[in-house]
């Protein structure tokens, strides 16, 4: 496996940030792909750091016009959050 590249991030943070309805079908998606597995190998890691950093970064608002949606939509944002907790939180502290 290879590490992502930079326009499938791209990609991926387009597609949340314009469509809620797309981002929430991509939350199901990841949550069900590493359902159950404590880890992870080092590039699917940073792949999944990619991944969850572009998702997050959808919720922050454009600069550009806005959608036809009513507002911003964040009832998939506690399930983006556990998967971070899940993977990201429990990395020991670097000594020194």
């Amino acid at each position: 496996m290879s590490a992502i590249h930079a326009d499938y991030i791209t990609l991926l943070h387009l597609i949340c940030q314009n469509n809620q309805n797309d981002r929430h079908v991509f939350i199901n998606q990841l949550e069900s792909m590493f359902s159950g597995r404590q880890t992870v190998t080092q590039v699917v890691f940073q792949n999944l750091i990619k991944a969850i950093g572009a998702i997050y970064e959808s919720y922050f608002p454009q600069d550009t016009e806005p959608s036809a949606d009513s507002g911003p939509d964040f009832r998939d944002l506690c399930r983006v959050r556990t998967v971070t907790q899940q993977y990201f939180m429990q990395i020991p502290a670097k000594p020194g």
